[in-house]
Parts: structure tokens; C-alpha cells; sequence
């Protein structure tokens, strides 16, 4: 039987959040967590037992929402819907994860009586770029909360069905079908990167590219595996097309402001920095990254203003260099 407080039930809408699942599924597995996600929908009507079972077997509810997740919510038979109003009514932690582009005031006209409260709901902002920071807030914070509630362990006859769901979620085929597979090339990138294999990352994020050109999301994808395997002028070029499909898009900005810091090109870096913290003012990086160019160029003051905003972002995440340079530039001007 496991830990209580280590159980997770994973609750998103396919056709728009399903990459991202199963990146916070396997982040989750990794460390120990036993989480139950559904990639494919049961079959021959024992979908709603399941389901709703699972939701009662876990004490933690990860809700996933992605630009477009709760437009169907108004329906009374949506499934997404229906599982929130069950970890509702369950009193499980209901954790949103409330990925770049989603926007609560322009869905929460879908959402019914029964959901009024989600907005209110504290959750995680989620940027691409800072997957792995995500997850240890959501790890290290919002699953360590007390749980109280009452936990109904899986039914017998239904193990076998959740352990061959579990596997299927767990498992990448080596051999994909090479054609009309976008989908498939996009999951084994994503699997790819939180194996911090950035090379082959690349390698099927172009596939994906080749099967859909006008995927955003694979070009920025992509041009932050290949910031960090030090191909800044490619990082920069996927994030101009990121930006040609979404114009106003946070985290392409500053992506492409790291590979043009790390080209040296400081003005341009500024200027997307900047940007990106006009379209999301809680971008931590992007006051970081500033920081550090002001730094570089001696303009002290303006360094130590974009060191502080990321400190009062960050708390004690800040890396402890920059917390030792923000007390030396103190003392600088204020000694």
C-alpha cells in the first residue's frame, strides 16, 4: 500500500495539455510518487468507475490547465469537469498547474456554479523554460500539505486495469511509426528532455516540425533544448518563428533573450528581457538575466534593482551568488 501523502491523481484535457501530463506524470514517478494518469480513454463503459475511483483512491489532485482546457467545462457531462467536481466533493488537495498562455479571467465564463472557486485556488505558474523549478515547488510545497481526507483504496477487479494504465503512461515505444506522428515524436522530446538528452530532444522535436511547421510550441521547445547544448543562434532563430505564430509570447522572449546574452549581444538581450517581463511580470529569469548584464556593464545601480526584484520573486531560491552580490552592491550605495 503507498504512502497517503504520496499518492497523486493527474487531471488535464487531452487535446491541449496531454505533453505536459505526462512530463509532471513521469517528474512525479521519479521521485517516488505513485500518480495515476490516463493517456487513453477506457474502453466498454468502465471509464467512470475508474476514474472516479482513482480520484478517491489519491489524496492529491494535479489539475492541469492549459490555454483552452476549460472551454468545454460548461457542459455537464465533460469529463474534466466531472473530475474536478469529484476531488471537490472528496475535499482532495486540488493543485492547479497553470501553464504560460492560460488566462482564468478569459475561461471562467465557462466554468459552472460547481467550479465558481477554482480561480480562487492557489496554483503554479508553469513556463516551459523552468519545468524543473515547477516541479520542485509542486513537490517540495504543495504536495507536502496535510492531507485529512478519507482515502477508499483501489477495488480489487480494478488493480490490473490501473497497473496496465500506468504502464502505458510510463512507457515510450523505442520505434515510432515514421509518419503522421506528431504527437508521438513530441512525447519522446519531452521524454528526452527530462532525461537532460538535449541531443536527441532536438532530434525529434525537428521531426515534430517536419509533421506540423507550425507547431509554437515544438520551435520554443526546441530552441531551449538547444540553448543548452550551446547553439544560441539556433536558439534564437526557433524563437523568432515561436514568435512569427504567438507574437506576444513570454517565454519565447526570453528564451531568445538567454541565446542572444549568451551571443553577446546585450542590447537585444535587454530588449526581450524587457519584454518578457511587460507580458509576465513574475518572470524571475528574465529580472535575473538582466541583473547580470547591468552587472557586466557597470551599470551598478540598474544591477542591483533587477538582482532584488528576482530575490523578492525568488526567496531563498536565489542562487547564492547573487544574494552575495545584492549585499556588495549594497554596501556599495548604501555604506
Amino acid at each position: 500500500m503507498p504512502n497517503t501523502e504520496n499518492t497523486v491523481f493527474i487531471s488535464y484535457r487531452r487535446s491541449v495539455s496531454r505533453h505536459l501530463a505526462r512530463s509532471i506524470f513521469l517528474d512525479l514517478r521519479e521521485h517516488n510518487y505513485d500518480v495515476f494518469l490516463d493517456v487513453n480513454t477506457i474502453d466498454n463503459g468502465e471509464f467512470d468507475n475508474i476514474i472516479l475511483n482513482q480520484i478517491a483512491a489519491r489524496a492529491h489532485f494535479v489539475l492541469i490547465l492549459s490555454k483552452g482546457a476549460l472551454e468545454r467545462a460548461a457542459d455537464s457531462g465533460d469529463w474534466l469537469r466531472r473530475e474536478i467536481e469529484e476531488a471537490t466533493r472528496l475535499n482532495r488537495n486540488i493543485v492547479p498547474i497553470i501553464e504560460e498562455g492560460f488566462d482564468f479571467e478569459a475561461e471562467k465564463q465557462y466554468l459552472p456554479a460547481s467550479l465558481h472557486d477554482l480561480p480562487r485556488r492557489n496554483g503554479i505558474p508553469l513556463y516551459h523554460f523552468y519545468f524543473d523549478a515547477a516541479m520542485d515547488t509542486l513537490r517540495n510545497r504543495f504536495l507536502k500539505q496535510e492531507f485529512n481526507g478519507q482515502i477508499a483504496p483501489t477495488p480489487t477487479q480494478e488493480e490490473p486495469i490501473v497497473e496496465h494504465k500506468i504502464r502505458e503512461a510510463t512507457h515510450i515505444p523505442d520505434n515510432l511509426p515514421p509518419l503522421n506522428n506528431f504527437d508521438a515524436y513530441m512525447l519522446r522530446a519531452i521524454d528526452h528532455w527530462n532525461r537532460s538528452d538535449f541531443n536527441a530532444a532536438i532530434a525529434d522535436y525537428s521531426e515534430a516540425i517536419r509533421l506540423n511547421p507550425y507547431s509554437a510550441d515544438a520551435y520554443s521547445r526546441r530552441a531551449s533544448a538547444r540553448y543548452y547544448v550551446n547553439d544560441f543562434v539556433g536558439c534564437v532563430l526557433d524563437s523568432n518563428i515561436a514568435l512569427q505564430f504567438v507574437p506576444n509570447w513570454a517565454f519565447a522572449y526570453n528564451t531568445r533573450g538567454w541565446g542572444y546574452y549568451r551571443m553577446g549581444n546585450y542590447p537585444f538581450a535587454i530588449n526581450d528581457f524587457m519584454q518578457s517581463i511587460y507580458l509576465n511580470p513574475n518572470d524571475d529569469s528574465s529580472y535575473l538575466a538582466l541583473g547580470y548584464i547591468y552587472d557586466l556593464q557597470g551599470q551598478y545601480p540598474a544591477a542591483l534593482e533587477y538582482f532584488q526584484r528576482h530575490a523578492d520573486l525568488k526567496g531563498s531560491a536565489t542562487p547564492e551568488n547573487v544574494r552575495q552580490r545584492i549585499d556588495q552592491l549594497k554596501r556599495m550605495f548604501f555604506s
